[in-house]
C-alpha cells in the first residue's frame, strides 16, 4: 500500500468519526510543526546554538505554544544557552546565558523534568 493510499484512508477514518481535527490544514499544520521542530535539532547538533536558539526554538514558542514538542523546546532552549555560557570571555554574558539555561531547563514539566531539574542544580552557582 502506498503512502497516498494510506493517507487518504487515515484522514476518511478520522472523517468519518466526526473528528473535525481530520482536515488537511490539521495535518498540514502538525506536519509544519514537526519539521520546524526537527530542524532546529538539526541546527543544534551542527553547534549553531544562536542560530538554533533565536531562530527556530524560541519562534517555535511563539508560533506553536500548544505543541507536543514544547517540553522537548524548553530542554533545547536550557542545552543552546548552557552551550553559548561556556564561549564568551565576558563573565557577565556567560552569568547571563548561564541563567536562561537554568531558567529554561526549570519550566519545562515534561517526562523529562526531573534530569532537567538536576542539570538546572549542577548549573547553580
Amino acid at each position: 500500500m502506498d503512502a497516498i493510499k494510506q493517507y487518504q484512508e487515515l484522514l476518511q477514518a478520522i472523517t468519518s468519526a466526526g473528528d473535525f481535527r481530520g482536515s488537511d490544514a490539521y495535518f498540514a499544520q502538525r506536519a509544519k510543526e514537526m519539521s520546524h521542530y526537527w530542524t532546529g535539532v538539526c541546527i543544534f547538533e551542527k553547534g549553531n546554538y544562536g542560530v538554533a536558539n533565536d531562530t527556530w526554538f524560541q519562534l517555535h514558542l511563539t508560533h506553536f505554544p500548544d505543541s507536543p514538542w514544547t517540553h522537548a523546546i524548553w530542554y533545547f532552549i536550557g542545552r543552546c544557552n548552557e552551550s553559548l555560557s561556556q564561549k564568551p570571555s565576558d563573565p557577565l554574558q556567560q552569568e547571563r546565558y548561564r541563567n536562561i539555561a537554568i531558567e529554561s531547563y526549570l519550566k519545562s514539566s515534561g517526562p523529562q523534568k526531573i534530569g532537567n531539574d538536576l542539570r538546572a542544580d549542577l548549573l547553580t552557582p
